[in-house]
């Protein structure tokens, strides 16, 4: 037997300090009944003195004390090996993206209507590794395989009838895509899903089932749609129509869906209106096995033995209380709950409180998972604890927190597979706050430490591609502002031109008016010199004008005084 905490066995040794104690106070109350009694008057009082009876009580209390010391010390015997590992299974989702999936015979369209089942089985999913793949003429790879569902809700409302370029409806195109991709990437047991009206236009369908069985993958299908022919409407309106202009119409396909999922060991399901059709589906595939088991850590657990000591610690109590007085019995049932708490806070196991919180987590309750990781960490410094809980704080969108809690486990775990995923999670919080640099270098220390981690591969090319875009687009905004900029300038030289043009005019007009003004003061400086010179010599010559005016006017006979 070992004990979780053997410190506290020390506290035994005060056990014989409790028997020593109740002795004293024994025989101090009977020295004080002995000098207030006399032993005949106290027998009448009826009072129980009994030496051995009182010894009884004080053994049985260090007993308990003893009994509880030990089980709150953890006993624990036995043990068992577990191995902590993580499964994967590959499941491809394929929606019919043709034109056909826009009738609307199911409400509010059998597209609409397909996503919604889409999203019906990724909230039903428990840890498997799934991609969505649109398709019509060709398939598009729109999300890679991967466990991180979050990324679902938004690249979901993207697909539409226009997301395929190449139209009409071919399963054989689809069927080797991703025969091509398991044989690439050396996947097991995967299941392939496919959402559609079943109006095939490939005509090779046998060559792709063959394909499908070679490479062990099992297709189950949803029809969507019904029996009754619908029209196919159009995104301008009206309907579509042939060559001689009669309105095409579309119906569910039942016996090709059928047909190909019989052949590969799956099933067919008809859609409903509620997500029954998806259940369905979604229990037969988690039924499926799967090769993509690495086992991350292993650990031996003991099994905690407490009750074995505080179950007769119990039983000795009942007996204490047959025989003790009211407020000793208070007492020790205070004290019995406080070590009955301390016991049951410590006696825990953290491993099942991680399997607790895996349950939560499974369950989509990932606040009350956060909880037990924090707890089970907390009591035992496991990280694979750790791991969880940074798991929980990314599902809870709580990115920063989680990639510090990833950070811990690079720092403490030496354990390649177990790193791997850290920076694999790493890199997907860093790609969802579009950190595009930063989550190539985790998803690339990913595939450094476990190579054959595919989910880091296809996770890096897809960020590769991002980054690009992201870089592109990046560099065009650089080149616009740049032009913007340069335009700008130039407007700006311009107007700094046509300014200077103008201030340079101004200025000439202004020496101009100037030179106009003192030219114009010179002339009226000069004539008034004319003036007063000729002002001077009038008065000079005052009398000698008057006479020979006077003259003047007598010899023409007229009288100056009255034609001056």
């Amino acid at each position: 037997m070992t004990f979780e905490k053997p410190n506290i066995l020390l506290f035994l040794i005060f056990a014989p300090i409790i028997l020593m104690m109740f002795h004293y106070f024994f025989l101090k109350r009977d020295k004080i009944i002995k000098s207030l009694f006399s032993r005949k008057n106290f027998e009448k009082i009826g009072v129980n003195r009994s030496r051995g009876l009182f010894f009884l009580k004080s053994l049985i209390i260090a007993i308990v004390f003893s009994l509880l010391i030990i089980a709150l010390a953890g006993p624990r015997y036995g043990f068992k090996d577990i191995n902590l590992s993580n499964k994967g299974k590959n499941i491809f989702i394929a929606v019919d993206t043709s034109l056909s999936m826009d009738a609307t015979d199911v409400k509010p369209s059998r597209l609409i209507l397909a996503k919604r089942k889409i999203t019906d089985f990724v909230n039903l999913s428990k840890g498997e590794r799934i991609s969505l793949v649109p398709f019509a003429g060709e398939p598009y790879i729109l999300i890679p395989l991967t466990n991180d569902y979050s990324i679902f809700y938004s690249f979901l409302d993207m697909v539409n009838t226009d997301i395929i370029p190449v139209q009409g409806t071919n399963f054989y195109n689809l069927i080797n895509k991703i025969t091509d991709i398991v044989s690439k990437h050396e996947l097991g047991n995967v299941s392939l899903l496919i959402i559609s009206d079943g109006e095939d236009f490939s005509g090779n369908i046998e060559k792709a089932l063959e394909l499908c069985k070679k490479n062990n993958i099992v297709i189950y299908t949803l029809g969507m749609g019904t029996n009754t022919p619908s029209p196919i409407p159009l995104k301008d309106g009206g309907f579509k129509k042939d060559k001689n202009g009669n309105v095409v119409t579309t119906k569910l396909n039942e016996s090709f869906l059928e047909k190909i999922a019989l052949k590969t060991g799956g099933i067919y399901v008809k859609n409903t209106l509620t997500s029954k059709d998806i259940e369905i589906l979604y229990k037969k595939i988690s039924k499926r096995g799967s090769k993509n088991i690495a086992t991350i850590y292993h650990k031996r657990i003991y099994f905690n033995r407490f009750k074995w000591f505080l179950i007769p610690a119990f039983v000795l109590l009942c007996l204490f209380f047959l025989v003790d007085d009211r407020k000793v019995k208070i007492l020790v049932i205070i004290c019995l709950l406080f070590n009955l708490g301390s016991i049951n806070a410590n006696a825990a196991n953290p491993y099942f409180l991680n399997k607790k919180g895996i349950e939560k987590y499974n369950k989509g309750k990932f606040n009350d998972a956060l909880k037990k990781f924090e707890y089970a960490y907390k009591t035992d410094k496991n990280v694979i604890f750790l791991f969880n809980k940074g798991d929980s704080l990314y599902k809870l969108k709580n990115y920063d927190n989680a990639s510090k809690v990833f950070d811990d486990v690079l720092m403490q775990c030496k354990n390649n597979i177990l790193k791997s995923k850290a920076y694999f999670n790493k890199g997907v919080i860093a790609f969802n706050k579009h950190k595009f640099k930063e989550a190539l270098q985790d998803f690339k220390e990913s595939i450094k430490l476990n190579p054959n981690d595919k989910d880091a591969k296809i996770n890096y090319e897809l960020t590769l591609k991002k980054f690009q875009q992201n870089k592109n687009q990046n560099n065009q905004n650089k080149e616009k502002k740049n032009n913007k900029n340069r335009k700008k300038k130039k407007n700006d030289n311009k107007k700094k031109q046509n300014k200077q043009q103008h201030n340079k005019k101004q200025n000439k007009n202004k020496e101009n008016n100037k030179k106009q003004s003192l030219q114009h003061r010179k002339n009226i400086n000069k004539q008034e010199k004319i003036d007063k010179k000729i002002l001077n010599l009038y008065n000079e010559n005052k009398e000698l004008y008057r006479k020979s005016i006077k003259k003047y006017f007598r010899s023409k006979k007229l009288n100056p005084e009255k034609d001056w």
